[in-house]
């Protein structure tokens, strides 16, 4: 269903509108891999209604009183809580292992330099030749086991910044005072004709000879 959808849209974008109420109702009456069951029935505690309960009827014989439909409904809500937080719970050890397959830990000493991670688009440079780092900064105090405060080197007065390990790494001690961005290949050098593009050869048309 969810390929014919796509293609459908794909070929009349001016009517996606139109399947809107279908996808939804489709997403909210689907199993959520995390949670282990359908948002509808997270929300109202049961299961939705299609058409094929409109025509034959609901399942049960008679709905239960006032007083006995409350509770009930509360009963089923706790332990669709209680449940989804136990799915919740494996899927969040599960994105923890993933994680921690590619991570390693590091350290930084007070007072060492690091560089600092800002991805940050500047204009008229093209991302991929851009470097994502700045500094050099200096390591002011470890807030915590993965929080460091940092500080721009050779600037005492400026304000400091409270980052995650993961946005830093090592500056080499050779590098000067607050140098900007990391050290990257020039891609604007004109001067070398080695590192020139080659001039096409253009022929006009034929008719404007």
């Amino acid at each position: 269903m969810h390929s014919l959808i796509s293609k459908w849209i794909s070929e009349n974008h001016k009517h996606w509108d139109e399947l809107l109420p279908a996808v939804t109702f489709a997403y909210r009456t689907t199993v959520q891999e995390a949670t282990g069951l359908t948002p509808f029935y997270m929300l109202f505690g049961r299961e939705a209604r299609i058409p094929a309960d409109l025509v034959y009827g609901d399942p049960l014989a008679a709905d239960p009183p006032a007083d006995d439909f409350v509770s009930s409904r509360q009963t089923q809500m706790r332990k669709a809580y209680a449940l989804a937080r136990e799915h919740l719970g494996r899927a969040a050890q599960r994105r923890k292992a993933n994680y921690d397959l590619r991570s390693r830990p590091h350290t930084f000493e007070v007072g060492s330099r690091v560089w600092c991670l800002l991805p940050r688009r500047r204009p008229n440079r093209y991302p991929k030749w851009q470097s994502l780092y700045e500094g050099p900064f200096r390591v002011t105090k470890q807030m915590g086991p993965v929080t460091y405060e940092i500080q721009k080197s050779g600037h005492s007065n400026s304000k400091p910044w409270v980052l995650h390990v993961d946005k830093l790494k090592t500056c080499p001690d050779d590098t000067p005072e607050f140098a900007g961005n990391p050290p990257t290949p020039r891609t604007d050098i004109t001067d070398n004709k080695a590192s020139q593009r080659p001039k096409r050869n253009t022929r006009r048309p034929a008719r404007y000879s």
